[in-house]
C-alpha cells in the first residue's frame, strides 16, 4: 500500500471524506474515531518532520548516564535530508562518528521509528535496525515508539525501550530514550540550523526494502571497538 503525506490544507477536507468505509456487502459505515484521529496525527508528525528537510541542527544531552559517557563533550548534529512520501532518514552524528541514522517511516498502523547503524565502508553493524512502533495516537507534535518483537528479540534488555520524539516546527526536536530507569535526552535547537552536509556511512536502501534482513535471527556480537553507546 503506498502512502502520501496530505498538504495541511487540504487535511480537514480529507479527512471527512475518508471517515467513512464501505463493508463488503456494500453498507457504508463510519470510521472509529481513533482510526481517522491516528491518521491525521501521524500526517501532522511527518509534515512537521519534513520542515526540517536539508537542514543540519546542532543539539546537545540533557540527560544522560554512564553508558552514554562517550558522548558527552562531542559535537552532535542531527542532518535531516532523504524525506520521501512516507520515509524521511535522520544521519545522526557524535563527532567522527557517523555510524547512526534514524528512520522514521508512514505506516497502515501509524509510525516507526528504526536505528540504521553501519561500519565506515557501509555495511551492516552487528546491532541495526531495532526500533518500534507508535501504540498510542499521538500528536502531530509528539509521537513515542515502543519497542517491536524484533527489538525484543535482538536486545532483550531493550525490549521495553520507549522512544518519545517531539518536533515543534522552528523552535525544537528532541530525542528522549527511557529505558531501564536510564533516560538518554538529545534537543537540538530547530530555530538555528549549522550550515554542512557531512558524508554519513548510511544506507541509501530505503528501510521498507529490507525485510529480509529483519526477518534474519540476530545474534548480538561483541562491541565493536569504534562502536559508541546507542541512542
Amino acid at each position: 500500500m503506498s502512502h502520501r503525506l496530505i498538504p495541511l490544507f487540504l487535511l480537514p477536507l480529507v479527512l471527512a471524506a475518508g471517515c467513512e468505509r464501505q463493508s463488503d456487502d456494500g453498507v457504508v459505515e463510519p470510521l472509529p474515531e481513533a482510526e481517522v484521529v491516528s491518521a491525521e496525527a501521524a500526517n501532522l508528525f511527518m509534515e512537521n518532520l519534513r520542515t526540517m528537510c536539508g537542514n543540519s541542527y546542532r543539539g546537545e544531552l540533557l540527560e544522560f548516564n554512564e553508558g552514554d559517557a562517550d558522548m558527552v563533550g562531542q559535537a552532535l548534529v542531527m542532518h535531516v535530508r532523504d524525506c520521501d512520501d512516507d520515509e524521511i532518514r535522520i544521519p545522526f552524528h557524535v563527532g567522527e562518528n557517523r555510524s547512526r541514522t534514524w528512520i522514521f517511516t508512514l505506516t497502515e498502523e501509524g509510525l516507526r521509528l528504526k536505528h540504521d547503524h553501519r561500519q565506515p565502508d557501509g555495511s551492516d553493524d552487528e546491532v541495526t535496525m531495532y526500533g518500534g512502533d507508535t501504540v498510542e495516537v499521538g500528536t502531530g507534535t509528539r509521537q513515542a515508539f515502543h519497542a517491536d518483537r524484533y527489538t525484543g528479540e535482538m536486545l532483550p534488555v531493550s525490549a521495553n525501550n520507549v522512544w518519545t520524539v517531539e518536533v515543534i516546527p522552528g523552535e525544537v526536536f528532541s530525542y528522549y530514550l527511557r529505558r531501564r530507569n536510564e533516560p538518554l535526552e538529545f534537543r537540538a535547537d530547530g530555530a538555528q540550523g549549522v550550515g554542512g552536509r557531512s558524508q554519513c556511512w548510511c544506507s541509501r536502501l530505503p528501510a521498507r526494502f529490507l525485510p529480509t534482513r529483519l526477518r534474519r535471527s540476530a545474534r548480538r556480537a561483541p562491541p565493536s571497538p569504534w562502536r559508541l553507546p546507542r541512542a
